[in-house]
């Protein structure tokens, strides 16, 4: 999956990656010290892309069901003339 991304998503990605803390600890350094941070950062870089294919697929799905109710609706109010 391509995924652009805005500049100032830009800037927040690498404020995280490359920015530290006081202490000179990286955000990023955090994460990877923390068990469940580590966790939820492995489920999304294995399983993130298919996530978001899915979550597109149902959206255009119920969208597109929508739309074709609303025909229907429509088509069915035209007939009796409303």
């Amino acid at each position: 999956m391509d995924v652009e991304l805005e500049n100032d998503d830009k800037e927040e990605l690498a404020e995280f990656i490359l920015g530290r803390d006081e202490a000179g600890i990286s955000n990023l350094g955090k994460v990877l010290n923390d068990p469940e941070s580590l966790v939820t950062m492995a489920w999304y870089a294995l399983n993130g892309d298919k996530m978001i294919d899915d979550i597109t697929m149902m959206y255009k799905d119920a969208l597109k069901k929508a739309k074709k109710e609303a025909y229907n609706k429509g088509l069915e109010d035209g007939k009796k003339g409303i």
